[in-house]
């Protein structure tokens, strides 16, 4: 049966995709604000870790913008009765571009020097975002060209994800937006993978840089081969045992004359 598609469902995720851009670069300003009024140095002399203290802004900046988008949806749900499709698939969607958009702003305060520099630029930045992702415009109108450039904000990729989800789909069928990857790759990858299966060995190969994030990287690696049941399997990955040696008499070492 056809699906009626409701018109603020396109337009109340783009609105609030949009303004997700100016939370979150808002959120990076306080960091900076912080910085120049000294609060963030003393903090960064505690005895707390410099990641706890930087990691946790950076979740509340997080936990803001779900707040927000969270807070939109379920307003315009209530009073509008706007209808976002399946509540799991808009659940997360929402953890994903807030992620995403964190991401953005983040680089954003990276790059500036001064809180001011934050306002100014993460205001043009949700301009042009939302430009691009289709906040104002449908993306199917524009060239080729723009909806190839548009991939680099999280606002295209969400709103993808929010009208699929709108004109019916469920998590399944949000497979590319989420993970901005094209669907049937992935689905060529994982049925690979299944075919072979247990002999499928997930590894990163050699590197010459390593990063902060290699923990989570390697955790994801030990999840997904677990996941094809490639544990200590042939062809998959084996678990270093212990060798057990027998005793053995070391000879002496010589003393020296002096």
């Amino acid at each position: 049966a056809a699906v009626e598609f409701d018109l603020l469902a396109y337009f109340a995720p783009g609105m609030a995709l949009m303004f997700l851009m100016y939370t979150v670069s808002y959120g990076g300003r306080s960091i900076l604000a912080e910085r120049s009024q000294g609060t963030l140095p003393r903090l960064m002399i505690s005895p707390t870790h410099t990641a706890q203290v930087l990691g946790g802004k950076v979740l509340g900046i997080f936990f803001m913008g779900v707040a927000q988008v969270g807070i939109l949806i379920l307003a315009s749900s209530v009073f509008f009765q706007v209808k976002w499709g399946d509540p799991l698939g808009v659940a997360v969607l929402i953890l994903v571009a807030v992620f995403g958009a964190s991401g953005w702003g983040m680089l954003i305060t990276a790059l500036a020097r001064t809180p001011a520099q934050v306002g100014s630029t993460g205001s043009a930045i949700m301009l042009i975002f939302g430009i691009l992702g289709g906040s104002f415009i449908n993306l199917e109108q524009m060239p080729a060209f723009i909806r190839t450039f548009s991939k680099i904000t999280p606002n295209a990729w969400g709103l993808d994800g929010f009208t699929t989800l709108a004109l019916g789909g469920t998590l399944k069928n949000i497979a590319e937006p989420i993970t901005a990857l094209p669907a049937d790759q992935s689905r060529a990858t994982a049925r690979a993978m299944g075919a072979a299966r247990p002999a499928v060995a997930v590894h990163p190969g050699r590197h010459v840089t390593w990063y902060g994030d290699d923990t989570q990287r390697a955790r994801a690696m030990a999840i997904l081969t677990a996941l094809v049941g490639a544990w200590g399997r042939k062809g998959g990955i084996f678990l270093p045992t212990r060798v057990e040696r027998g005793s053995f008499d070391l000879p002496g070492f010589p003393e020296s004359a002096r």
